[in-house]
């Protein structure tokens, strides 16, 4: 009952905020979160028994049932996104690559004027032209 599914959510979260916010300079947060949800699930766990309502051994078999559906459910998470792998997938949509697209584009044809205008350079300050007025 309210042990597993604390316990569930909990372990759940744990595991995806220690895989998504390892890449962002947080700090403590993460590991302060991580602590809370730890800490939120136990208290629920432990008030079950203080007020009666179960017994230490359903509450604990409860615990250990939401831990491991909750690592379990995170690993098909996990299975899902690998197989998928929606971000590189859809990456070439990406406003950012279209953008180095566009970079890489503007720079070969920069290239290629510069290359123009160095020979045009040559030739017309060859035949006695002022090279400031091609410029």
């Amino acid at each position: 009952g309210h042990a597993s599914s604390s316990f569930y959510f909990a372990i759940f979260l744990i595991l995806y905020i220690s895989k998504t916010w390892h890449k962002k300079n947080l700090g403590l947060l993460p590991h302060l979160c991580q602590f809370l949800l730890f800490a939120l699930a136990f208290y629920i766990g432990l008030t079950r028994v203080m007020d009666n309502k179960h017994h230490p051994t359903d509450v604990a078999a409860g615990m250990i049932l939401g831990s491991i559906m909750g690592v379990f459910g995170y690993y098909c998470l996990h299975l899902f996104h690998k197989r998928y792998n929606f971000k590189n997938k859809y990456n070439m949509l990406s406003t950012d690559n279209r953008l180095l697209d566009v970079e890489n584009g503007l720079n070969n044809l920069n290239n290629i004027n510069n290359n123009n205008n160095t020979n045009n350079n040559r030739t017309n300050y060859d035949n006695g032209k002022s090279f400031m007025k091609i410029i």
